[in-house]
């Protein structure tokens, strides 16, 4: 297996998904889809099962080629870092099928994450699972996504789709499970007697226990999630905590992937390729198939920066200025691939070149993020915002067990904002929504601005008399 297969795979994928069905079935507008709404679900359902298949079968063979790697081979290092890299493209483009599952709702997307993934797909029940989703793949008004070839860990097995032709859509979450032992404790289970449990755990012993364990915690976890899907803004009481209910509008207004395309073609080229965004964002992509363009737009991007966010005094002196350029640190965007909230690549509006070029580095996206031109931005909308002070960030980060890069901080202080009456933190879920998935500033201070008009000016639906907990005062704050 080589990169050219990887990249003929994920083209593939990204046709079946998007644009297949539609251009085999000859349809032009949404009325002809509606027309024969049936045959045009079964369509879609036909095309993403093979899909699935190219997705499976590539991820199947880079486990066996990562496994097989000797350790004293000289590029060993090297071969398992691309190895593993594209394992990891191709467990983004899978995760395709959780955004087209979930209508596109991020919120939605993550319920269906329980955690890390852990081990290889060989040394788990993986065949059983695809032999199961293919049996039930073969009605064309279902679609069944084995889900562990995600990024993440999920909340089940498997995934089942059935499509009704009355519009009706069910979704059922199924754990495929192999062995006697296994057999026997669905068995206690159904029967709920309390003897039941004692003569297995008596047959068994502590192992046969600590299997039953781990399967209550599988199906309490599934559950705490499934009861999260499909919530309408509100206040939710959870037994750990008031969970707040609100939504980030899906689509592309304010977003930024109008100028992906055309800075792309500018770093192509040579030409400048850098963009500010928003005030507070600052775009470069750079030609990485020429160390020469590269140099020459990184060096730029890094003039921009220290241009509109740095300290001016700095320019006086040559020596002062080239420290604060080479202190300056972007984020590459393919850096976001780990994150929850990541878009799926092969969901962009890019044309097939570019989105190659993106995903294997040949053009890379450098961003920088200013948290201060950020919170003027915020004060300029009308959103009460500000940095924590640093003393109340360091108790917050104490309390609340921040892990590291949970929360973005600026000189140790994270950003909050207030929103009708409640306290809230600039948390990684906006950071990451500018940064990985191309939505302006602008959109993440208008969904500020919808907060504070859903919890105050007409209140959110509540089933919870708990008080939310506040994390700080509004004299926390300070200005940019």
């Amino acid at each position: 297996m080589d990169q050219g297969h990887i990249e003929r795979t994920l083209l593939r994928v990204r046709l079946l998904l998007t644009r297949s069905a539609v251009h085999r079935m000859g349809l032009r507008t949404l009325e002809d889809s509606q027309r024969d709404h049936v045959a045009f679900l079964h369509e879609c359902h036909a095309v993403f099962k093979r899909a699935l298949h190219l997705l499976i079968e590539d991820s199947l063979t880079l486990e066996e080629l990562l496994i097989g790697l000797d350790k004293n081979e000289t590029d060993y290092k090297r071969r398992k870092a691309v190895y593993e890299y594209w394992l990891k493209l191709l467990e983004l483009s899978y995760d395709t099928f959780l955004w087209i599952a979930s209508n596109h709702d991020r919120s939605e997307v993550l319920k269906h994450y329980k955690g890390l993934k852990h081990g290889a797909l060989a040394k788990q029940n993986i065949r059983s699972v695809i032999e199961v989703a293919n049996q039930m793949n073969k009605e064309p008004e279902v679609l069944a996504i084995p889900l562990d070839f995600s990024r993440f860990s999920c909340i089940s097995d498997l995934l089942r789709i059935r499509r009704y032709a009355n519009g009706r859509v069910s979704s059922d979450f199924i754990e495929v499970k192999e062995g006697s032992v296994n057999d026997e404790i669905f068995e206690v289970m159904k029967a709920r007697d309390p003897d039941e449990y004692l003569k297995f755990f008596d047959k068994y012993g502590e192992k046969g226990a600590k299997q039953v364990e781990r399967i209550f915690k599988q199906r309490q976890v599934a559950d705490d999630r499934i009861k999260l899907f499909g919530l309408q803004p509100g206040v939710y009481d959870e037994e750990r905590a008031v969970r707040i209910v609100t939504e980030l509008k899906v689509g592309e207004d304010g977003s930024f992937l109008e100028v992906i395309e055309p800075l792309i073609q500018q770093a192509r080229t040579g030409k400048y390729s850098v963009e500010t965004i928003g005030d507070c964002l600052v775009l470069a992509a750079l030609d990485a198939t020429s160390q020469e363009r590269y140099m020459r737009t990184d060096y730029v991007a890094r003039c921009v920066v220290h241009g509109e966010f740095g300290d001016e005094a700095e320019t006086r002196e040559q020596e002062k200025l080239l420290l604060a350029l080479q202190r300056i640190e972007f984020t590459d965007w393919r850096s976001g691939f780990g994150s929850v909230l990541c878009i799926p690549p092969t969901l962009r509006r890019l044309s097939s070149r570019s989105f190659l070029d993106l995903l294997f580095g040949r053009i890379q996206l450098h961003l920088y993020f200013d948290g201060a031109s950020f919170v003027r931005l915020c004060s300029g909308h009308g959103v009460r915002a500000g940095f924590i002070k640093k003393r109340k960030t360091n108790r917050l980060k104490t309390t609340l067990g921040w892990r590291k890069g949970e929360v973005p901080l600026w000189d140790g202080r994270a950003i909050g904002f207030i929103a009708g009456g409640e306290s809230f933190v600039f948390e990684r879920g906006y950071y990451d929504e500018i940064l990985f998935n191309w939505r302006t500033p602008e959109a993440i201070v208008g969904h500020m601005k919808q907060l504070d008009s859903e919890l105050a000016e007409s209140p959110l639906p509540r089933t919870s008399e708990r008080p939310l907990q506040r994390l700080f005062a509004e004299n926390d704050l300070e200005p940019a």
